[in-house]
């Protein structure tokens, strides 16, 4: 059992007695057909990148946003109001208008190249509680970001 990257989950495991990747049930050593440049990067809103290109690792001259949005509480189109209203009238009504919501926003910026600006990101997890994305990335930003920030975590600003 070793702590190693799986190059198919993109995260550190701690392999299985067999040495297969306890996610994937592959051998991190097994990487056909498997493009090693792509790898996982974990930013916050904060940070700065350098100016690496997220797609193919060249030098970057603009960035691209990320934006993601969670909705918590009621929906509209939750039946919720509907029978509200039926059972409470319009202070029912009321009370639904101004009920609980809550919306988390979690957003970064990652530098692009003008060949790669409309080469779509994906995003791999986001943590909601700290507003960080994890997105795949070239190895060449991550090996960077890793570079430039203190002990290996990604600086704030």
């Amino acid at each position: 059992m070793t702590l190693v990257e799986c190059p198919r989950c993109r995260i550190r495991v701690l392999t299985r007695p067999d040495g297969t990747c306890p996610n994937c049930h592959k051998k991190p050593e097994d990487t056909a057909g498997i493009d090693l440049d792509k790898v996982a990067l974990t930013i916050r809103p904060s940070t700065r990148l350098p100016a690496v290109c997220f797609v193919c690792g060249q030098t970057a001259d603009r960035t691209r946003r990320i934006r993601r949005t969670r909705e918590f509480g009621h929906k509209a189109e939750d039946p919720t109001a509907t029978i509200t209203l039926l059972l409470f009238g319009l202070l029912g009504a009321l009370v639904w208008v101004f009920r609980d919501r809550a919306i988390l926003r979690a957003f970064v910026d990652l530098p692009v190249c003008s060949r790669c600006k409309r080469v779509k990101p994906e995003v791999d997890y986001i943590d909601w509680d700290r507003a960080e994305i994890t997105v795949v990335c070239h190895r060449r930003l991550r090996d960077e970001s890793m570079r430039i920030s203190d002990n290996g975590r990604m600086p704030a600003c």
